[in-house]
């Protein structure tokens, strides 16, 4: 090799190390992101979740309370 493609392939993977460099820069923005969607789902679930338990135990209670005035009392 001479000299002039050395310098040649040594510039090139200058630039191939700035561009992984860049490269994993965006893959840990993008991670940060799915991480922050997957919390904000999982609140949700969870929200929901506690939801249905309510009108669940809502729905008993108010039955519960029919219940007791259609049998006077």
């Amino acid at each position: 090799m001479t000299p002039d493609n050395i310098f040649t392939v040594l510039r090139r993977l200058d630039e191939i190390k700035e561009s992984v460099k860049e490269i994993k820069e965006l893959a840990k923005e993008t991670n940060g992101r799915v991480k922050e969607l997957e919390l904000w789902r999982a609140r949700v679930q969870g929200a929901l979740g506690t939801t249905r338990v309510m009108w669940m135990v809502g729905g008993g209670l108010v039955t519960g309370i029919i219940i007791g005035i259609a049998k006077g009392g």
